[in-house]
């Protein structure tokens, strides 16, 4: 599944939202001689490199470590020493963690800035009134899944709001064919927003709370771009509005960048690099699946 949904993002990215927020840069510059800069690549190029160093940071921060303090407050490791056979075991009465097996009765010391030091010498352990600690994930979402949320949600907010501007007694065909538009690939969104979240852990009640949020963005959308047009039409088609739409799109490729080459693409890869050979071929026909699927939406009409 992920691999058929990193094809659909990396489509949806240098398919659609890309070529859309060049053709909306192109219209707000005009001729002026900003127009042929790369900014809108740089947007997305930026986005992409900004997630990359925020979901290691994060990753890093909130790494999961198992560990036993001592009364001292010495963190204790079971097995850390060479000679030692130890393994934790929690007391089901007590709810004390001690160590069992053959144990030397020593323990690492407390790591520092992430790792351990070679010249760091075993310290003396005690057995009872341990307790254990877990530092746990401080989002549950996890910071790629945020990101995605938010460049699904914007993206789906436009859409709803381009549909919205529109008068529909003169543009009944461009209408029609916009919606058609949108319908043809919020399955596929949805379904790769889904598997994004559950990724990270996220319990099934968690997700479905996100996935009733997301389906009411475009509505909502689509009623403020109405409203736009019936009373203040101005700031429906303003430069200021035109600007954001710019920059939230090629943001929204580059966050699709990243979840389709680094979180998906790159993660399954690596899991799959002892697979047989016929292994592979079906992973990279799903990757080209999810690409054609979104190569093909852009064979239907556009409003």
């Amino acid at each position: 599944m992920n691999l058929f949904c990193s094809g659909i993002f990396i489509g949806g990215a240098f398919l659609h939202l890309l070529p859309e927020s060049r053709a909306d840069y192109v219209k707000v510059v005009g001729s002026s001689w900003i127009r042929n800069l790369p900014v809108t690549e740089a947007i997305a190029a930026v986005t992409c490199l900004c997630m990359v160093a925020i979901d290691h940071i994060s990753s890093a921060h909130n790494e999961v470590g198992d560990h036993v303090h001592g009364p001292d407050g010495m963190a204790i490791y079971a097995g850390s020493h060479p000679e030692s056979t130890a393994s934790l075991a929690t007391d089901p009465e007590s709810g004390a963690v001690t160590a069992e097996g053959e144990s030397d009765g020593y323990a690492m010391p407390e790591p520092r800035d992430g790792a351990l030091l070679q010249s760091d010498p075993p310290m003396p352990t005690h057995r009872k009134h341990m307790h254990k600690h877990r530092r746990k994930h401080r989002f549950e979402l996890g910071v790629t899944s945020l990101f995605l949320l938010a460049a699904l949600s914007f993206h789906s907010c436009i859409e709803g709001f381009g549909l919205g501007v529109l008068d529909i007694t003169d543009d009944r065909g461009d209408a029609i064919a916009f919606l058609i538009a949108i319908v043809s690939h919020k399955g596929f969104e949805v379904m790769a927003l889904m598997a994004a979240i559950l990724s990270h852990g996220t319990n099934v009640f968690t997700a479905c709370i996100l996935l009733g949020l997301f389906t009411l963005v475009t509505p909502v959308g689509l009623i403020t771009g109405a409203l736009l047009r019936l009373g203040t039409a101005g700031l429906a088609h303003g430069a200021v509005k035109d600007v954001v739409v710019v920059i939230g799109t090629a943001a929204s490729a580059g966050t699709f960048t990243y979840v389709g080459v680094v979180e998906m693409l790159s993660d399954s890869i690596h899991k799959g690099t002892t697979s047989p050979l016929h292994a592979k071929a079906v992973q990279l026909s799903l990757i080209t699946v999810g690409f054609l699927i979104m190569a093909a939406v852009l064979l239907l009409p556009e409003g």
